[in-house]
């Protein structure tokens, strides 16, 4: 089974992968760019809901409604 990856809020390449996941969060790393990311469980559940959509347009959105939990 290949590991899903995802747009990166940085680059926006279509590279970014989960490289930790536990009971706290998960930790996601951007294979072209470097770029890394801790987002605690709630938040990453969200996203999950929609996962096509862009991190960065994700990131905006919870900001925006207030969800707290990114690094």
């Amino acid at each position: 089974m290949t590991t899903p990856l995802y747009h990166c809020p940085s680059c926006e390449k279509r590279e970014l992968r989960v490289v930790r996941q536990d009971i706290d969060g998960v930790a996601l790393a951007c294979d072209a760019c470097g770029h890394s990311l801790v987002l605690n469980r709630r938040i990453w559940l969200l996203f999950l809901e929609r996962p096509d959509d862009r991190m960065s347009d994700f990131l905006l959105l919870a900001d925006a409604l207030g969800y707290t939990g990114t690094e």
